[in-house]
């Protein structure tokens, strides 16, 4: 199982973004001013899609 990093996202007082904890946006290579798409499934369950998708980043064995 993946051991999955934990911290708050901050939105932006503006309205216009998200801060994501460093460990998560290196994690995972967020970009400063990548767009994202929010999914709310439940009260409980936010997915965060790109809307570009990036190259898969680990190597395939």
């Amino acid at each position: 199982m993946a051991s999955v990093a934990t911290g708050d996202a901050h939105v932006h007082p503006s309205g216009e973004g998200v801060n994501f904890p460093a460990a998560i946006a290196e994690a995972v290579k967020i970009e400063k001013g990548e767009t994202m798409e929010w999914f709310i499934e439940d009260r409980n369950t936010f997915i965060l899609k790109r809307m570009k998708p990036c190259k898969y980043f680990l190597k395939k064995p």
